[in-house]
Formats: C-alpha cells, structure tokens, sequence
C-alpha cells in the first residue's frame, strides 16, 4: 500500500520561511510550447507565471543598494525564458524548470513558482489551468 503522507515532509520546509522577507512577481507572460496534447506542441498557447521569492532583504533595506539585494529581472527573464524555448508534456515539469533555476540565483532561498496555462484546448472549459509548486535549497 502506498503511503499518501510519504511526501508530508516535503512541505514541512515552507513553515521555516513563513516569517521571511519576499519579492513577488506577479502577471509575467510568455508564449510557450508546453502542453501533452499535439496541437499545444504545434501551436502553442499563453503562460502567465507569478513568483514569489523568499530573499533577505535587511541589507537592501538598509544600503538602498541593488547590490545587495536580488536583480528580480533575472528571474523574469529565466520564466520567460524556459517558457519560449523549452517544451514538456506537463506544467507541472516547466515549473519545476523554472524554480530549479531561480534557486540557483544566490540571494534566493526559497521559491514559489505559479504557473498558468491560459486557455487549455479543453472542450467547453474557458478557465485557466495552475500548478502550485514550492521548491527551496
């Protein structure tokens, strides 16, 4: 039998940063080529992506420097980015991309990646499809 709680420890780490400060970019648009059926390969569709980044913020706050703060330009260009050039089956593998790759920036601890697919090809379904996924060091 299979555990349905194997992974509750997964999300025990989201606690640690509740408190913590954030930047969060909402509202950033691609086009991509995600999707598991032809057509979303072919012809693709429209993503909006919103980001919220778990950053130190004291030094910034307190230097009024970009330096020492995170460069949030970086991660809209990395969402953009693999949105246009990378093609999965799933959205749920595009935002694993995504967030792997914003953890790599140094100032970020931890990131939630929202990502959403516009208008799936899904008869009689005009609303948006979104994955949830926090990911942290």
């Amino acid at each position: 039998m299979v555990d349905k709680y194997a992974h509750a420890d997964r999300y025990a780490y989201a606690d640690k940063y509740a408190h913590a400060d954030q930047i969060k970019l909402t509202g950033i648009r691609a086009y991509g080529y995600t999707g598991a059926l032809p057509e979303e390969q072919v012809l693709g569709q429209w993503f909006t992506v919103d980001l919220t980044l778990w950053v130190d913020l004291a030094a910034a706050g307190e230097s009024d420097r970009l330096s020492d703060t995170l460069d949030y330009r970086d991660c809209i260009a990395i969402a953009q980015t693999a949105i246009e050039t990378q093609r999965f089956m799933l959205i749920e593998r595009l935002a694993t991309v995504i967030a792997t790759e914003i953890l790599t920036l140094p100032p970020v601890a931890q990131v939630r990646v929202q990502l959403t697919k516009l208008a799936a090809p899904i008869p009689n379904f005009s609303g948006g499809i979104c994955v949830d996924i926090v990911r942290s060091h």
